[in-house]
C-alpha cells in the first residue's frame, strides 16, 4: 500500500478512499506473490546450479575463503563497531546508513532530498535488492538472539560469499587460479570483507551479468542481473551495450527497451516514481554532490594522480594515515602512485591485445569508461580509491591478462603472480593491522 500510494500521490489522487487502499493492497499483494516467486524460481535456480556446477578446487577456495572472511570480520567485530556504526571516519565509507538505512528499508518514503541523501539515482533499487538479505540475517540473528553484534557479523558475513563468488566467476571467465590469489589479497577484498558497504553486492551483480552475458547469454537471468547491477550502481548500466542477442539493429533495439522498460516498472513498482517525474532535479543535486566541483576545481594532472592510485588499490592500498578526525588517504591527487601507474599502462596494454576476444570485451569497456569517469569527467576525484571493489574486478583479470602476453615463460609467470600475492598480503596485513588500532583508539566496541 505505502509504495502504490506514492504512485498514487505523485499523480495527484486522493488517497483517502478506503475502497482504493484495499484494492491497492490486494493488487500488490497478489504482485508481489508473482514476483517473489518468479525471482526465487529465476535467481535461485541460477544460484543452485552455479553451486551445483563447483568443482574441487572452487569448493575448497570457496571454504577456505569464506573461514578467513569470518576470523577477519570476528577479529575486529570484537574490538569495534567502527565497521558498521560509523560515517566517513575510514576513507569517506558509510557503513552505518548501509547498516541502518538500506539494509532494513524496502522503499524510501516519499521525500526526494532523503532519496539523494541514501543513494537516489546512483543506487536506485539498492534498497530493494539489499532488503531480501536483510530478511535472512534477521532471522538468523533473531535464533542467535544471546550474541554480541550477531546482526553486523551476518551481513559482513553475506557480503564475503557475494565477493568470493564473484572471484569464482572471474576465474572462469579467465581460466587462471591465479585469479584467486590476486583477488582474496588484494586491497578492496579485505577491506570490504570488515566494512559493511553496499560495493560488495554491487560488483557480485555486475559480475554475474557479465559472466552471464558470456555463459547463458539470452538468458533471463541475464536480463534481470543487467538491471539489477544498473539498480545497485547506475553507472554499471553502460556495459547494457553488451547485452542481447540479435545480430540486426531493430532486434537490438527491441532487446534494450525490454530491459530498459523492465528497470522502469520495477523503480514505478517498488514506490519510486518520484525519480522519473523529478528526473532533473534529481541529476542536479548528484551533480553538484560528485562531480561539478571536480570539474571546477581540479585540472586534469589531479585526476590522473587520484586514477593511478584507484589503479594501486585495486592491488595494495595506497598511502594512507591516521589522523585525528579520521583515517585516510595521503598524496592522493598530488602524487602519481608509480605502481598504479604501471597497472594502468599494463591494463591498457591487455585491452590492445584482447581487443579480439569477446569474452573480455566487460573488462575492457569498464576499464576504459573508469579511465572516462575519472581521469576526464572527474568523478568522485579525492576519494578514488573507495571504488576500488568496483574497478578492481576488471583491472586484476586485465592486468593477468597483459602480463601474460609480455611474459610468455610459464615459470617466470608463476614468480611474477606468487610474488605479487605475497607482497599483496603482506602490504594489506600491515594496513589491517594498522587500522584496528587506530579504530580501537577512536571507536572501541563499549
Amino acid at each position: 500500500e505505502k509504495n502504490w500510494s506514492h504512485i498514487l500521490t505523485a499523480l495527484g489522487w486522493n488517497m483517502d478512499m478506503p475502497l482504493v487502499i484495499w484494492l491497492l493492497c490486494a493488487s500488490a499483494g497478489i504482485g508481489i506473490y508473482l514476483f517473489v516467486c518468479y525471482a526465487v524460481w529465476t535467481v535461485g535456480g541460477w544460484g543452485y546450479r552455479f553451486f551445483q556446477s563447483f568443482t574441487y578446487e572452487e569448493k575448497l577456495f570457496f571454504v577456505v575463503s569464506l573461514a578467513g572472511c569470518l576470523s577477519l570480520v570476528c577479529y575486529f567485530y570484537a574490538r569495534t563497531d567502527a565497521c558498521w556504526n560509523t560515517v566517513d571516519l575510514v576513507y569517506q565509507a558509510d557503513p552505518y546508513f548501509v547498516y541502518d538505512h538500506y539494509y532494513p528499508v524496502f522503499s524510501f518514503g516519499y521525500d526526494f532530498d532523503w532519496d539523494i541523501g541514501n543513494g537516489g539515482i546512483r543506487h536506485p533499487l539498492a534498497t530493494v535488492i539489499l532488503f531480501p538479505i536483510h530478511i535472512f540475517v534477521s532471522f538468523l540473528s533473531n535464533l542467535c538472539f544471546g550474541i554480541t553484534n550477531i546482526r553486523p557479523v551476518l551481513y559482513a558475513f553475506a557480503e564475503s560469499v557475494f565477493m568470493i563468488m564473484t572471484a569464482i566467476m572471474i576465474k572462469r571467465i579467465v581460466g587462471s587460479q591465479w585469479i584467486y590469489g590476486l583477488f582474496v589479497f588484494s586491497f578492496p577484498f579485505t577491506f570490504f570483507t570488515v566494512f559493511i558497504e553496499k560495493y560488495p553486492i554491487s560488483i557480485f551483480l555486475v559480475v554475474l551479468y557479465v559472466y552471464t552475458t558470456i555463459e547463458e547469454k539470452g538468458s533471463a537471468i541475464q536480463k534481470y542481473s543487467l538491471i539489477s547491477s544498473g539498480g545497485m550502481m547506475i553507472t554499471t548500466s553502460v556495459l547494457g551495450v553488451l547485452y542481447g542477442t540479435e545480430t540486426k539493429l531493430a532486434g537490438r533495439i527491441k532487446e534494450y527497451a525490454s530491459a530498459v522498460i523492465t528497470f522502469f516498472l520495477t523503480l514505478i513498482g517498488t514506490g519510486r516514481i518520484h525519480y522519473i517525474m523529478e528526473f532533473d532535479r534529481l541529476i542536479h543535486q548528484n551533480s553538484v554532490m560528485f562531480y561539478e566541483g571536480a570539474l571546477d576545481q581540479d585540472g586534469f594532472m589531479e585526476k590522473f594522480a587520484g586514477f593511478t592510485n584507484l589503479c594501486a588499490s585495486s592491488f595494495i592500498p595506497a598511502a594512507y594515515e591516521g589522523t585525528e578526525v579520521n583515517f585516510y588517504w595521503t598524496h592522493l591527487n598530488d602524487k602519481i602512485n608509480y605502481f598504479g601507474l604501471f597497472v594502468l599502462v599494463i591494463g591498457l596494454y591487455a585491452c590492445i591485445k584482447c581487443r579480439g576476444e569477446k569474452k573480455y570485451y566487460p573488462f575492457i569497456a569498464w576499464f576504459l569508461f573508469s579511465i572516462i569517469q575519472f581521469v576526464i569527467v572527474g568523478f568522485g576525484t579525492g576519494f578514488e580509491p573507495l571504488f576500488s571493489l568496483c574497478h578492481a574486478w576488471a583491472i586484476i583479470p586485465l592486468f593477468f591478462l597483459g602480463i601474460s602476453h609480455l611474459v610468455r615463460a610459464s615459470a617466470i609467470r608463476k614468480v611474477i603472480f606468487g610474488s605479487l600475492s605475497v607482497i599483496m598480503f603482506y602490504y594489506n596485513y600491515i594496513h589491517m593491522q594498522e587500522l584496528l588500532a587506530y579504530l580501537t583508539m577512536k571507536a572501541p566496541l563499549l
